[in-house]
């Protein structure tokens, strides 16, 4: 039975064939191969900035005057999101990069899952069928 994979990209939709394990995996490598190398600015991938330590830990906010203490925390809170963030960010840039240089369709098949939610990345799949199912 064929099988394909509905793209739905940014101008249109794109239709490739995943009859097959291997199929599926060639056709996701080059799904993320074109989006994710070359001059491709809307899917543009690039190395993540760590953000910047704010210069000071919980037990340093602890010996602070009072007033200060809440605007301290507040921004180790914030810095501990950021940080999430990047490290997030990082393991979706290494593991684009490590797919991309090893031609890995395994890995491909779970970035474009893993994507699947993100704007302009989802796709479908459906079972094509000769004659109506019965």
């Amino acid at each position: 039975m064929k099988k394909i994979m509905i793209l739905k990209e940014h101008h249109g939709s794109v239709v490739l064939d995943i009859s097959t394990p291997d199929q599926l995996q060639r056709a996701a490598l080059s799904v993320v191969k074109g989006r994710f190398s070359g001059d491709n600015d809307y899917y543009l991938v690039e190395m993540p900035e760590a953000p910047q330590d704010p210069g000071f830990t919980n037990a340093d906010v602890e010996k602070m005057p009072s007033a200060l203490r809440e605007n301290a925390f507040t921004a180790l809170e914030e810095h501990g999101r950021k940080l999430e963030f990047y490290k997030r960010e990082l393991r979706e840039y290494e593991m684009l990069k490590r797919c991309i240089d090893t031609d890995d369709g395994k890995l491909a098949v779970r970035i474009l899952n893993m994507r699947k939610g993100y704007e302009d990345e989802g796709f479908e799949t459906y079972e094509v069928h000769d004659t109506y199912p019965t």
